[in-house]
């Protein structure tokens, strides 16, 4: 799939910006695209660019447009080999990879044209520098058939560090991404002096980056542009769903790493703090030994069963089967969220958490009396009716996110003023679920 750039403007010029591959697709839908085409022969890409030329002034076309054409696959792109598919009479995803290779802002250019100007003849001179490659990081879980993935983004950070990298995106963290509008997260873009430097750095930024909050294609990328078929070029439309299995495949591996961190971080996190005396001490401490003990685990809302050993202040998290994991531990990235942690490295990230944690709701306070939920999920159980007293700590609602069970605590001694939801309820990360009033005695103490 090839795609030839170009300009049109008021006075009858046309010119042409080169091609873009786009050949990467799944479900016909482009995934990677780059420039120049690898593998097209310089007559090649004179006929398809002679072609579109050609199709932009029958039709006396303005502003930026895209003709795109199909190639026959599985050969070397020759002249006699391509045919006409659509033009695009617009600004496509991908503007991104001309504009890197050729200098040109072509959003500027188009508003040039719409203010009449006529294109300047250099631009018909306009040379490709170098090589550009632009991947598309969707909220969408490759492992699950590519569902799109929803939710607050609790970590965003790009890696692009030099003026040969660009990100372009939509949304920032903190933000939510909902099912009603596409799940594109950015547009990672690099620039190389060759093809094979444009990939290694377009690989380091997908690497680099760290997105928690909703799975992304990230890991999926990452082993598309580094597969030895597309780093060797010319692949076909087919060559992703030929491939899936090996690309979506999981790193058993480095997930392993993540679960073990992730799980150690949150055990001591939650682990009730407890003074520096041998009865005070919360690290599983006995007489008879080192302390093992069984935990279930959510690991992206699946129930994972492992063993907890403490020494030495520590606990170490044994997985099923004590599989050996090969190598070093990999710098790992951690951020905690109201349900649990986020363990990312090198384009992975799991979200992990204890099953059935008490998560205290650290908002309400004598002076918002509000109950909120930390996560969007659904309402199992309202443990309270309007007007019961409480005490600290008592379980108040019960709610279920990513298949757990999370149980909200009183944060202080109180009444019940409003409920505002009832079992069965779909809730929003923050959503008031009910309103309460601290005791006398705790009015008391905020007095004092």
């Amino acid at each position: 799939h090839i795609e030839i750039q170009i300009l049109g403007d008021n006075h009858g010029n046309v010119v042409q910006l080169w091609e873009r591959d786009c050949s990467a697709q799944r479900r016909h839908q482009k995934v990677i695209e780059e420039s120049p085409a690898p593998g097209m022969l310089p007559e090649t890409r004179k006929a398809m660019i002679k072609a579109a030329i050609e199709a932009a002034r029958a039709v006396n076309y303005t502003g930026a447009g895209t003709v795109e054409f199909i190639a026959q696959g599985g050969k070397q792109l020759s002249p006699d080999s391509f045919w006409f598919l659509e033009m695009n009479p617009r600004l496509q995803v991908e503007h991104p990879v001309t504009e890197m290779v050729t200098g040109l802002d072509l959003v500027e250019w188009q508003l040039r044209i719409a203010d009449g100007e006529t294109l300047p003849s250099r631009l018909a001179s306009v040379r490709a520098n170098g090589h550009a490659i632009e991947a598309r990081l969707y909220a969408e879980s490759p492992e699950n058939g590519f569902l799109p993935s929803t939710g607050t983004l609790a970590r965003l950070e790009f890696a692009a560090d030099s003026e040969h990298e660009r990100v372009d995106t939509g949304v920032r963290q903190g933000g939510r991404v909902t099912p009603y509008y596409d799940p594109m997260i950015a547009k990672l873009i690099a620039w190389g002096t060759t093809r094979k430097a444009a990939i290694a750095r377009l690989d380091a930024m997908i690497r680099g980056s760290l997105v928690a909050g909703v799975k992304t294609n990230a890991a999926f990328l990452s082993k598309l542009v580094t597969s030895s078929e597309f780093m060797a070029g010319g692949i076909d439309t087919d060559f992703i769903e030929r491939h899936l299995e090996e690309l979506t495949c999981p790193d058993f591996a480095l997930r392993n790493h993540l679960i073990r961190a992730g799980a150690a971080h949150e055990i001591l996190r939650r682990a009730p703090k407890g003074d520096d005396s041998p009865w005070g001490r919360t690290d599983g401490w006995q007489l008879g030994g080192e302390r093992r003990i069984g935990l279930d685990l959510g690991v992206d809302g699946e129930t994972l069963g492992v063993q907890v050993m403490w020494q030495k202040g520590k606990c170490e998290v044994m997985l099923p089967g004590d599989p050996p994991i090969p190598g070093d531990a990999p710098q790992i990235s951690l951020i905690e969220v109201p349900d649990g942690v986020y363990a990312a490295c090198q384009a992975v990230v799991l979200h992990i958490c204890l099953k059935q944690s008490e998560i205290a709701d650290e908002a309400a306070s004598p002076e918002s009396g509000c109950i909120t939920a930390p996560m969007p999920g659904k309402i199992l159980q309202m443990e309270m009716n309007e007007g019961q007293s409480l005490k600290k700590g008592e379980t108040l609602v019960i709610l279920e996110a990513m298949k757990m069970e999370h149980a909200l605590k009183a944060p202080y001694d109180a009444r019940v003023l409003q409920i505002r939801v009832k079992d069965g309820d779909q809730v929003e990360e923050g959503a008031v679920l009910m309103e309460i009033e601290p005791s006398e005695n705790d009015r008391e103490k905020d007095t004092t």
